[in-house]
């Protein structure tokens, strides 16, 4: 299930991609048959793989309202002009942020990746504190309802609680995007405020500005007594 904050930008990621790098081994997760599994982006094709899969998730269904001649010139042009903008975005990222709290997650299923999800801290509105926020979560179309999702979201708690100690992890989602919305209350969030958040995103390698619903969730921290005690199977 799609959502969007759209991680991205603002600069507004500010966390660590260490923890997901140390990590050694993988969690597999088996559904009618098939296996896949969650880990953190590690090769190229990885970092390209999941960028595509945004682009395709969050810009290609515009493209396929607008005119004809919008059309064709997104599929001949500006569909891999955006996809390589993206990878650069998100590379360029998880380089800047390294030794500070973020997170990227892949699900992938024989060399493909059919799910993503950022995660990082976000100011709140009168900056005065920081909070886990998923920025984008998408699964595959071809690969949905079939637990991805569910699991990305799984990871992302436990590193939330395990690893940044935070008791609430947060979640904004497009006004519009009613698949998310519902996805998020199944997993349960709650509507945190009722006045939306204006979030900025990248669309068409533009920053665009939009309203999103602020959702949370309370989680149960552990009582360890620092992050090295943490063992580090649970973040890959």
């Amino acid at each position: 299930m799609p959502t969007q904050s759209c991680v991205q930008p603002r600069n507004r990621w500010r966390f660590s991609l260490l923890f997901l790098l140390v990590a050694s081994s993988s969690e597999s997760f088996t559904f009618h048959a098939y296996a896949w599994f969650i880990s953190a982006p590690k090769a190229a094709d990885d970092w390209q793989q999941l960028s595509n899969l945004v682009v395709d998730t969050f810009e290609a269904p515009i493209t396929q309202q607008s005119p004809w001649m919008a059309q064709s010139a997104w599929q001949i042009v500006e569909r891999q002009l955006t996809r390589q903008y993206t990878y650069r975005h998100y590379v360029s990222t998880a380089r800047k942020m390294k030794g500070k709290k973020y997170g990227m997650l892949v699900a992938k299923e024989w060399g493909k990746v059919i799910g993503m999800v950022e995660i990082g801290l976000q100011w709140d509105e009168t900056h005065s504190m920081k909070r886990p926020t998923i920025g984008v979560l998408c699964v595959d179309e071809r690969s949905r309802n079939r637990g991805v999702a569910q699991g990305l979201l799984l990871k992302s708690e436990t590193i939330v609680t395990q690893v940044w100690k935070e008791p609430t992890i947060y979640a904004e989602v497009e006004k519009s995007n009613e698949g998310a919305t519902g996805f998020f209350q199944s997993q349960g969030f709650a509507l945190h405020q009722d006045n939306p958040v204006m979030v900025s995103l990248r669309r068409r390698r533009k920053i665009e500005r939009r309203p999103h619903l602020l959702f949370a969730k309370s989680l149960s921290v552990p009582a360890t007594s620092s992050p090295e005690t943490v063992n580090p199977s649970i973040l890959m």
